[in-house]
């Protein structure tokens, strides 16, 4: 009976054991999750301003006459090396430019 008794102790501090290694793995699984997606959302984020910004540029260059333009062409040149700059923060997904 005594054997018994050590042998199922035995077991209980292995399984303990293995419990607390797995728990263990899936908190830094949660955590590295969580990081992950926060880091999606940031990115999200900063493509539907990029999108936002470009889509309003775009809109606004469509209203331009051809004086208008010419007056305006400096500023626009300035939004446009400002949305390119603006793409090094998605060089997780686009070559850096």
């Amino acid at each position: 009976m005594k054997k018994k008794e050590t042998l199922v102790k035995k077991l209980d501090s292995h399984q303990y054991n293995i419990e607390s290694i797995f728990q263990m793995y899936y908190d830094t699984l949660d955590t590295i999750r969580g990081e992950m997606l926060s880091q999606e959302y940031r990115l999200r984020h900063s493509m539907d301003n990029f999108e936002s910004k470009t889509k309003s540029l775009v809109t606004a260059l469509s209203k331009y006459s051809t004086i208008e333009f010419y007056h305006e062409e400096k500023h626009l040149q300035k939004e446009i090396e400002k949305l390119t700059d603006s793409l090094d923060e998605f060089n997780t997904y686009l070559p850096a430019t």
